[in-house]
């Protein structure tokens, strides 16, 4: 989703694109945004009287770039939900046959191409996502009689074999890929990895340009207390603080508290002091379990103290998080805490997981974009843009055709 933002910030005048128009306020001037197929759905409220579930994505898309002549209904015309799978193959699930497939998505597209210049369609996952049910991306993009944008993360060999999987898949189906975005290269790795893959897709006679490669960038994987709480899906725990700007910040270290209050709280304070030296916020987040009533009542206390002093503090900065884990059979929390942990600033996250599997979780985790996380968006859209080169898609814009 990153690198999509970044792209139709680009196509509506905000990018490096030669020969680009300054981008327009106006609607019919600027560019649409739809996901055909969405998986991962949040519930958007209500529109036109009707209560809507839309890929996630599309709620940031919408908001971000103001898409408010778009409906949900045409940016997120068909979500896959947990189980439509096996109902289609079971001969269920009529919605996903060809002809109301076919229906469905392309008078929204159409909707879509009449409100603005041109409509920029996110797929799902790699060109082949889809195919369970008849509908992979490639197929969609045929169907919309779209070109396709291959975006694969950075390297030389693993890269283009990447990319020369899904170029085929996308041959199969008749659809013209129209530009490469090679995404997350090692920022000393980027002039080898332009120039050795453009000698590869040259030596190959893929006559496609490599729109652009783009460095990695620190801290922007890095998850949040709001991420962590959408992870465990623990939006709703009563005393977790997930909705202030405090929520939002990106935490650079885990670690596991199974010694002694001592021993943590002298470790903290290290820490904190060594980030303060080279004028660094501590953003670490402790997990440990939540009958540990001691680590709990110190994270608490430290976070009071030290949660919002500046960063040249003598003793640091503490902005870090806590992540509580166990079910709550055995070894509750103690009651007598909710009420501190209501009031903290201290952004706590409940697993209910064990903590060796928060952990594991944790660890194969990679944040997505949300709505709410405004600082993170722009921060993302401010580290690709300016190494996409939209300029050759621009021509095909003008006809109405491209996405």
């Amino acid at each position: 989703m990153a690198l999509i933002q970044s792209l139709m910030d680009g196509l509506n005048g905000g990018g490096r694109s030669r020969g680009s128009k300054s981008g327009s306020s106006e609607t019919g001037n600027r560019v649409g945004y739809m996901k055909p197929i969405g998986q991962m759905w949040v519930n958007a409220g209500e529109e036109d009287g009707r209560s809507f579930k839309v890929d996630k994505d599309v709620v940031l898309a919408r908001n971000h770039f103001m898409l408010k002549d778009s409906s949900y209904a045409d940016m997120s015309p068909v979500i896959i939900e947990r189980g439509k799978t096996k109902c289609f193959l079971d001969g269920n699930a009529h919605e996903f046959h060809d002809e109301n497939m076919t229906r469905t998505i392309r008078e929204s597209y159409d909707r879509l191409k009449r409100t603005y210049r041109g409509v920029v369609v996110e797929g799902t996952g790699h060109c082949g996502v889809g195919s369970i049910i008849g509908w992979s991306n490639a197929r969609c993009a045929a169907k919309l009689g779209v070109k396709v944008v291959l975006i694969a993360n950075g390297g030389i060999g693993s890269t283009f074999d990447e990319l020369a999987l899904n170029r085929a898949v996308c041959n199969e189906a008749n659809v013209e890929v129209a530009g490469v975005i090679v995404n997350r290269v090692a920022r000393d790795k980027v002039d080898q990895t332009r120039v050795y893959l453009e000698k590869a897709m040259a030596h190959f006679q893929w006559d496609t340009p490599l729109l652009g490669v783009v460095p990695d960038g620190e801290m922007l994987d890095s998850p949040s207390a709001f991420n962590l709480a959408t992870l465990f899906k623990a939006e709703r725990d009563a005393f977790m603080d997930v909705h202030g700007e405090s929520a939002h910040r990106p935490l650079d270290k885990f670690e596991v508290v199974t010694s002694s209050l001592e021993r943590m709280t002298e470790k903290v304070y290290r820490n904190m002091m060594a980030c303060a030296e080279e004028g660094k916020e501590y953003r670490t987040a402790f997990i440990t379990h939540r009958s540990r009533t001691d680590i709990i009542q110190g994270l608490l206390a430290i976070a009071s103290r030290h949660g919002d002093v500046a960063g040249e503090a003598v003793e640091g900065t503490f902005r870090g998080a806590l992540v509580l884990t166990g079910d709550g059979r055995y070894d509750r929390m103690s009651s007598h805490l909710e009420p501190f942990l209501q009031e903290s600033a201290l952004p706590v996250v409940v697993s209910n997981l064990s903590t060796a599997k928060t952990v594991d979780t944790i660890s194969s985790f990679t944040p997505k974009l949300n709505a709410k996380d405004t600082r993170r968006v722009s921060s993302v859209i401010g580290l690709y843009t300016p190494h996409i080169d939209t300029g050759p898609l621009l021509g095909e814009f003008s006809t109405g055709e491209y996405v």
